[in-house]
């Protein structure tokens, strides 16, 4: 055995051995923290490609590659620059035909009243393939005046709020295993729990009382609006 350092002040040995804590301390940390993100990370590869390998597929609609993911009733999906496109328009109004068609046929399947569908004006809802597929299924488009959507569309209203907030929260509680952002794959994780915390029946059903969009009521868009008094010079 070698020889021992004998400290004879208190002191200076509590200031020693303090900082040797601290620093094991630090060290324990540092292995546990990349120990789990090395378990956590490998756990996540693992789940994302055996569902990417379920439901990776190639779309008819323009040749376009796309991934879809479905939650419940609702799917997301991706195009090969990122941003919507027409391709993904028409994937939007299928999806919206295939579950609201059973509330406007017969017995035979056949259309017997017509729906209506709000939405804005971009591009992907003017072509004419979207508009042909919503006139042979009885879906009359209405479109909401332009620079509008902040108070007339329900989604912007009030749900994308609390959307931020329970997305805010499950990062926030992602972060304490030590990570430090969030890339694309840990985001496709993390938002469908925030989606289904943010998007509940009171929540969207709240939306469109507050637009006046249903029930109808002009009035609760209206009186939001600052009072544009006639002009002095008039």
């Amino acid at each position: 055995m070698g020889p021992s350092l004998k400290i004879s002040s208190p002191g200076l040995e509590l200031l020693l051995g303090g900082k040797l804590r601290v620093e094991l301390r630090a060290k324990l940390r540092a292995e546990l923290r990349a120990e789990l993100n090395a378990e956590l990370r490998a756990e996540l590869n693992a789940e994302l490609c055996a569902e990417l390998r379920a439901e990776l597929r190639a779309e008819p609609h323009a040749g376009v590659q796309t991934c879809r993911r479905s939650y419940g009733r609702s799917i997301a999906e991706t195009s090969t620059n990122g941003w919507t496109d027409d391709s993904l328009g028409l994937h939007y109004i299928e999806h919206y035909n295939k579950y609201t068609r059973q509330l406007v046929e017969d017995a035979e399947g056949n259309i017997r009243s017509y729906r209506m569908l709000l939405m804005d004006n971009h591009s992907s809802h003017l072509t004419w393939q979207f508009i042909q597929y919503a006139l042979s299924r009885k879906i009359v488009l209405v479109a909401l005046p332009p620079h509008s959507t902040h108070k007339l569309q329900p989604l912007d209203v009030g749900c994308f709020g609390p959307l931020q907030h329970y997305y805010g929260e499950e990062v926030d509680n992602f972060c304490r295993y030590g990570h430090t952002g969030v890339n694309k794959e840990y985001f496709m994780k993390l938002y469908p729990t925030a989606r289904t915390k943010a998007f509940t029946r009171e929540t969207i059903c709240n939306a469109w009382k507050a637009t006046g969009l249903l029930p109808y009521n002009p009035t609760a868009v209206l009186k939001t609006l600052p009072n544009a008094g006639p002009s002095a010079s008039l």
